[in-house]
């Protein structure tokens, strides 16, 4: 069964490579995001929900853009 095509805001959908749900052994799933920025790919910390994943997500953007 393939999943539905999600709708990705349209200020960060074309640095997203993935988007991932984990989970550790006795602990909550969280959300994370690996995303690349010219040519490189980081990974955004777990986050509770995929709002607060996707505003790490543009606050990491941000200061990765203002250092250079």
């Amino acid at each position: 069964m393939m999943a539905d095509k999600v709708q990705l805001p349209k200020d960060v959908e074309d640095y997203i490579i993935g988007i991932w749900r984990f989970r550790e052994v006795g602990e909550p799933r969280l959300w994370c995001i690996t995303y690349c920025y010219e040519g490189y790919y980081y990974d955004v910390s777990g986050a509770k929900t995929l709002n607060s994943a996707l505003n790490k997500l543009r606050k990491s953007i941000k200061k990765l853009k203002a250092s250079k």
